[in-house]
Formats: structure tokens, sequence, C-alpha cells
């Protein structure tokens, strides 16, 4: 006995999943820096307008001026001019516990999917039960947010919310979707599935999605299902007790404040092998710092995943293996999206 967890079947437990968002200009939408992020929009929303007016220039294609995607293309042919709106700027989940600015626009975002009825306007906040989607070339995995998630936070990452919005998504009001203003995303049906199994009316939806999320983090369930999630996206089952069901609920909780409250958690400490700057400041800070791209020690396949090589100056180690294992699958070599 099972229900789908979404998707395009009849009786499932969510009424709605969306993909991440995809800005298709990454290095244009997103940014460490809020202030680096509006300087980069608003150079190629410049140089987007005057490509309306001159379309032959021979410029047009320059990746240093701009992305083009093909819903990017067509705004441009249609004479669609835009200004940069400083409320499309948010914080947004990129990686697996890595938040950058986004600029959150439905013109310079190639697709949003059905995010903007999680995620209203960029500073939104919800929950979002992210996992890597089905054919991804990735391991499963499993990630709850309270951003608005990236297509690749996880790879080709398909999102569960707890609530979708009611507003109409214009106002800086709608900017908290919870149960006040909005429906929550499980269904009627999923409900009841789940209060017949126990015979437990009292069961709720936010129990029942955090059900979902402790129960997709079981190993017995990964392992017995393993070629199943790798296809499709996952059924859910009722644990066989109430009490155990109560069990994968508070697991849930517990695991879904942990990763979604990430940024508030203690830092773990680590160790300087060179670059230790506490007794011996640089002489030349912006020098010392610089950073092109840093990379895991060791060389590929065998990267320790344990030590980050920050530059030429600065090695760092003691960083527990379990951090990085969060984000398997999204990208092997790049610490740049794990460690910040």
């Amino acid at each position: 006995m099972h229900i789908h967890i979404g998707g395009r079947v009849n009786k499932k437990l969510f009424g709605i999943n969306s993909i991440g968002v995809e800005t298709g200009r990454d290095a244009w939408a997103y940014n460490d820096s809020r202030t680096a992020l509006v300087h980069n929009m608003a150079r190629t929303i410049d140089f987007y307008n005057e490509t309306i007016d001159n379309p032959e220039r021979p410029d047009i294609n320059d990746p240093r001026k701009i992305s083009w995607s093909s819903s990017l293309v067509r705004l441009r042919k249609a004479g669609k001019r835009h200004d940069l709106n400083p409320d499309a700027i948010g914080e947004a989940l990129y990686r697996p516990f890595n938040l950058r600015y986004i600029y959150y626009d439905k013109a310079f975002n190639h697709g949003q999917g059905r995010m903007p009825q999680c995620f209203p306007i960029p500073s939104s906040r919800n929950l979002v039960i992210c996992m890597t989607g089905p054919l991804a070339n990735a391991g499963f995995s499993v990630l709850l947010s309270k951003y608005l998630p990236d297509k690749h936070c996880l790879s080709t990452a398909q999102c569960f919310p707890l609530y979708v919005s009611s507003g109409s998504g214009t106002s800086k009001e709608n900017s908290l979707v919870d149960e006040r203003q909005s429906n929550h995303a499980l269904s009627d049906e999923g409900l009841l599935f789940f209060q017949k199994a126990y015979k437990k009316t009292s069961i709720s939806k936010q129990d029942l999605f955090y059900y979902v999320y402790g129960f997709l983090h079981s190993e017995e369930y990964r392992a017995r299902f393993a070629s199943n999630i790798k296809k499709e996206l996952p059924k859910i089952f009722p644990v066989t007790r109430y009490e155990d069901f109560l069990v994968f609920v508070k697991a849930g909780r517990t695991l879904g404040k942990l990763h979604s409250d990430f940024e508030e958690a203690d830092m773990h400490p680590v160790q300087f092998n060179k670059g230790e700057t506490s007794l011996i400041p640089p002489t030349d800070p912006a020098g010392f710092y610089r950073v092109e791209k840093m990379r895991f020690a060791g060389k590929r396949p065998n990267w320790d995943k344990t030590t980050v090589i920050y530059n030429s100056n600065i090695t760092i180690s003691g960083i527990p293996l379990d951090q990085r294992q969060a984000g398997a699958g999204v990208g092997d070599g790049a610490p740049e999206n794990y460690y910040r």
C-alpha cells in the first residue's frame, strides 16, 4: 500500500511540485554580493534593451555582455523592454548549504516552473522538500529548504512545498508563505490515505510533510527501492505502526530544522595547514586571499574532500566528510559551491 509523492498521477500526496529555478545565466543572475549582482544585472539589462534598437550589432552575442536563452531571444524579438527591478533581488539556495543572491525575474530567468506559487517574491520563505529528479546523473539526495531553490541545488531538483501562496505574489506582504494566507500543498486525499491507514484523524498535513522528509532519509527505504527512485518520483508508504509514524515525524522535524536553518549552526573548527593569519596578518590582504578556483586535495577520482586548497597561500583541512556528502552528486572537485 503506497501513494505517489507527486507527478502526473491522479492520486498523489502533494498537489503541486516544481523544478527549481533555472536562470539560464547564472554568471549574471547569481552572485555572493548583492552590490555586484545589481551591477551585473543593470549592465546586461541595458545591453538587452540596446539590442532591441540595434539587433544587427556585431557584439550582440558577446558573453561578456549578455547570456541569451531562447526565452530571452523571444522577448527581444517581441520588442519587450525591461528595467532593473530592485525588488527582484533576494536569496536562493544555489547548491546544498550554499546561499547566493538571485535576480528572481520571469524575463531574466529562463524557467521558474511553479516556483512563483511557492515563493511569490524572492524574500518569501516557505518550506520545500528538494530531491534529485528522476534519471539524474547523481545518487538520490533530499534536502529541506526555506529558501527559493535553484534547479541544481540538487541534480535537476524536484521540489515539494509545504504551502502554496494564495496571494498575488506582487506585494511584500506575501513575504511569509504560511497557513495564515496560503493553502497546504499536500492533498486532502493524501492526508485521508494516512488517516485511514492509522485510523487517526488527528494526523495533520504538517505532520505528514515532516513524515515524508524523515521517511525519505530512511536508509532501509533507499536501499530497498534504489532502482525505483533513480527512475521515478518516490512512492511513500505508511510504516506499520502509528508509533513508528510518529518517530518519523519527529525525525523529519529535527532533520528539517537542522537542514533549513543551516546558517544558524555552529561553525565547525578546521585546521589551517597553510595560511594561518592570527599571529601575523598578511602585508597584502587582497593578494593573499585572492582565489581563482578552489579545489580539493588529491587528484580525480581520488579527491581528498576533507582538505580544500583555497589558493597557493591557504590550505584548510579537518573538514567533516559528511558535510560534503550531503551534496553528493552535484559536482566533484568544486568546493567553492559548498565551503564558504
